[in-house]
């Protein structure tokens, strides 16, 4: 018959030319394919008859079992190749290890755009880490920290056995139950992302959450939040939670990201992408169901707001500790926010959520992808306008009183100053370059602010045992708080600073004991910064050490796009800081010649710089009431290039100043002559004691 007509005539066919399974190959090979060399089985389908009739053709069925067949052939007899259909099933062998950027304001960039700090203390910090400095372009100064995270085995598909056990227990209501209200009691006050009035409509996967964030307390034994931690990931998994656009997942998500632990999961995703993207999820669905907005019932309106304001906080927040740009915009938020009558229950969730609107004006003029290069020299001034209006519009019940302050003003002075670090850091003009443009600057008034706030918030948190429940972004802002007082040490070579970093490391110690081995990795990593920092202060005044990489770049890492790092000779032991108690600010900076060339563009009256002159070598200056500099960046000036008649009737040549008056001789015993070949090495090698007195010229 001819094989060549259709319909009907197909089905009058021998039965053996009835199913497409069956028959022998034709020269172009239609019943097999090759595949690198390996026969496959072409696609089967049931012949015309059984389609037409909707029967199960009993050949197709028998050639079905023959490919089931021939793939468990293949499989076993082959070479050792996964077939691509079975990919899909998950069991492609996973990624070993992922990865993530820090950027200019996480603990790890700042680290390392710190020029004082060892490199041998941060080459081990990174191991230890696995942290890796990128450049890019290389040699630029600009790039960001890469953190290699090691992946978790998959979960298994039944639950560990200590989380059935829990769940098996007669007390596990109750125990969730007290976790829940330790919660309400000790969280939602800060951050209300739930209140005891959501309570009515709150869903298993909600309460379970907010308990998992109360284990995390110091005296709630680990299996139980690892129980609740498991119990989460998997309830928000199967219900769902980034996804369905209710006021009970927006909820869940915020309450997840409370603490760094509860985005650990067996897998790919590192703990802060996980956290990101649950952050990000909730941000959307807050905004799907107009939260943002403020609109509609009053109740709901009123409960939206709130937990948007939570959203914003936590946004911007995790973005300065990761580095990472904020998932809303500086230019989406308000400008203002009209605070509420004073009351004990709402003054500090306003005031923290007022802040962090000043917070993020910070991270995007300062930290954003193009650094200070296009911003204003007025708009950095506004932000420090703001900081300053905040603190004196604090209520006396917020008001910040000391070492042992309550919580709640602690908190607020503590991530106030976390702030205003954050916004003069890159203008600290002894060890970083600023455009000329820019007259924002570190200097004398701000350092006498910021150094005491650091010292002081250390002081207050060694006495609160319950920050370290109260995790939020504590352990962030106490590693940059740690940071400036070992600047105060490591430029200034004032004791108070180690003092302090010594007291506060105990308390960290303290703290990570508490919790127990492995039980809050992520946040004991943070705190691991105090004793780095420790332990780099027991070398910083050794010459020659810092924490420039040269093999990347010569100036280092730079704070922020549009700000250099000086060169190492200049940051690190080209400005020596003279201490002198008889002096109103404490002592004075002298430069030596060489690092005079670096720091030209300094404000008038920053350092001495010492050196012989060309000319006229006997021209002193008759005091120096107006020349001094004290801390890092200040903003003082360097050079008497900047207008100082002496220099420019030296010709242009660095001045020395012979009339340093030796705080124990006044009389001017033991004066340093400018005519002394040997001016650089007794500057760079000068020191005094602790007590104030003359130490000599001591090679360190």
């Amino acid at each position: 018959m001819d094989q060549s007509s259709s319909g009907p005539s197909r089905l009058s066919s021998t039965p053996q030319s009835h199913h497409a399974g069956e028959g022998s190959l034709s020269s172009t090979d239609k019943g097999k394919r090759k595949a690198d060399g390996q026969p496959r089985p072409k696609n089967l389908q049931a012949c015309d008859r059984c389609r037409t009739k909707k029967t199960k053709s009993e050949n197709a069925e028998e050639d079905r079992l023959r490919l089931e067949r021939s793939v468990s052939e293949f499989d076993h007899g082959g070479p050792s190749i996964i077939p691509r259909a079975r990919s899909v099933l998950g069991l492609t062998p996973l990624r070993t290890t992922s990865s993530r950027r820090e950027g200019p304001t996480a603990i790890s960039y700042i680290l390392h755009s710190t020029p004082t700090l060892p490199i041998s203390y941060l080459t081990e910090y990174d191991e230890h880490n696995n942290l890796t400095m990128i450049m890019s372009p290389p040699e630029s100064g600009n790039g960001y920290m890469q953190v290699t995270t090691q992946n978790q085995n998959p979960p298994s598909a039944d639950p560990p056995s200590h989380v059935i056990e829990a769940l098996n227990s007669p007390s596990w209501t109750e125990v969730v139950n007290r976790l829940v209200e330790t919660f309400l009691v000790n969280v939602s006050p800060f951050i209300p992302i739930v209140t005891r009035g959501d309570m009515p409509e709150i869903t298993q996967t909600l309460c379970h959450v907010m308990a998992a964030v109360a284990a995390a307390r110091l005296n709630c034994p680990k299996e139980i939040f690892d129980c609740l931690n498991y119990i989460v990931t998997q309830e928000m998994y199967e219900q769902d939670t980034l996804s369905e656009p209710n006021k009970q997942n927006v909820q869940t998500l915020l309450v997840a990201c409370l603490v760094d632990e509860l985005a650990l999961q067996n897998g790919s995703a590192t703990p802060e992408s996980v956290s990101r993207a649950r952050l990000s999820a909730a941000i959307r669905l807050a905004q799907d169901l107009s939260m943002d907005q403020a609109d509609g019932d009053e109740h709901e309106a009123e409960a939206g707001s709130r937990i948007w304001r939570c959203a914003v906080i936590l946004d911007q927040w995790s973005a300065a500790k990761t580095g990472a740009r904020p998932i809303l915009p500086y230019t989406s938020l308000p400008t203002n926010v009209t605070l509420t009558p004073p009351s004990e229950k709402v003054a500090f969730f306003d005031h923290l959520f007022s802040l962090t609107l000043i917070l993020s004006r910070v991270l995007a003029k300062v930290y954003g992808p193009n650094g200070i290069n296009k911003i204003r020299s007025t708009e950095l001034q506004d932000i420090r306008v703001k900081l300053l209006q905040w603190k004196e519009e604090l209520p006396s019940s917020l008001n910040f009183k000391g070492s042992w302050s309550n919580l709640p003003s602690g908190i607020l002075h503590l991530l106030h100053t976390t702030a205003t670090f954050l916004l003069y850091r890159p203008f600290m003009r002894w060890s970083f370059i600023c455009p000329p443009h820019i007259d924002l600057s570190l200097d004398i008034p701000v350092w006498l602010d910021l150094n005491p706030s650091t010292r002081q918030a250390l002081e207050w948190a060694a006495n609160q045992d319950e920050l370290a429940d109260l995790l939020l972004f504590g352990p962030y802002a106490l590693g940059l708080m740690s940071l400036v007082q070992y600047h105060l040490y490591a430029r200034r070579r004032e004791w108070d600073g180690i003092v302090i970093l010594g007291k506060f490391r105990e308390t960290t110690i303290r703290w990570i004991e508490g919790w127990g081995e492995g039980r809050m990795p992520l946040q004991t990593s943070q705190l691991q910064v105090v004793s780095l920092l420790h332990a780099c202060a027991q070398k910083a005044a050794k010459e020659g050490l810092s924490s420039y990489d040269l093999t990347s770049s010569r100036r280092g890492l730079n704070p922020t796009p549009g700000v250099l790092n000086r060169l190492p000779e200049t940051t690190v032991h080209g400005v020596t800081f003279l201490r002198d108690p008889t002096h109103p600010k404490g002592g004075v900076l002298v430069a030596t010649q060489k690092a005079a060339s670096e720091i030209k563009d300094l404000p008038p009256d920053t350092v001495i710089i010492g050196g012989p002159p060309r000319v006229e070598p006997n021209i002193v200056l008759d005091s120096m009431t107006n020349i001094t500099e004290p801390p890092e960046g200040t903003t003082s000036s360097a050079s008497a290039a900047n207008g100082n008649t002496t220099y420019g009737a030296l010709g242009g040549t660095a001045v020395g100043f012979e009339n340093i008056t030796n705080p124990v001789n006044p009389q001017g015993e033991g004066r340093i002559s400018m005519s002394s070949p040997d001016w650089e090495a007794i500057v760079s090698s000068l020191n005094y004691s602790l007590d104030g007195t003359q130490h000599g010229f001591n090679d360190n």
